[in-house]
């Protein structure tokens, strides 16, 4: 299931108590919360996490950052402190969004390192972003981004984070 407080529509209704039936009924059926959000709405999101451990939730894009201010401000740092949460994932894709630079997107790789360092590969997710990305990038760009530009994660590593991380949040 996907939830989007990130377009006005949804915002307000978004963490709030009229939801909490919709969020049971995921906690029952095995069903993962996947949040279309930006950093205004992290704090719900934590909330959220807190009030039902047993639901995943996934965060989209890394919550599109904001890529000037960086991993300092505290916008980015809530993203970080969901990493307290085990029922929270963050997916790490989406960059042509929020990157100010054009492929290979360097601007991002500070940013994806911190994800990395407080969620840990288990809890990265790839996503395709399709059909989006064939207006922004390409599949097969998308797809290699994470080998090309983090030499620091293993194949193990990549692995869970381009499908293993997928397969078990969603099939197992």
């Amino acid at each position: 299931m996907r939830l989007r407080p990130k377009l006005s529509g949804e915002a307000t209704a978004f963490g709030h108590s009229s939801s909490y039936p919709l969020w049971e009924a995921a906690r029952r059926l095995g069903v993962v919360i996947n949040v279309l959000t930006g950093p205004e709405h992290l704090i719900t999101v934590s909330s959220l996490a807190m009030r039902f451990p047993e639901v995943p939730i996934l965060i989209d894009h890394m919550g599109h950052p904001n890529i000037v201010a960086g991993i300092q401000p505290p916008p980015f740092r809530s993203l970080l402190r969901l990493a307290k949460f085990p029922n929270v994932y963050v997916k790490v894709s989406g960059y042509y969004y929020y990157s100010h630079q054009p492929y290979p997107h360097s601007d991002c790789e500070d940013l994806f390192k911190a994800v990395y360092d407080q969620f840990g590969p288990a809890r990265l997710i790839w996503g395709s972003d399709f059909p989006h990305v064939l207006l922004k990038s390409s599949y097969r760009r998308t797809l290699l981004w994470l080998d090309r530009s983090f030499q620091f994660l293993n194949p193990k590593e990549l692995s869970m984070i381009l499908g293993e991380n997928a397969s078990r949040l969603y099939w197992e």
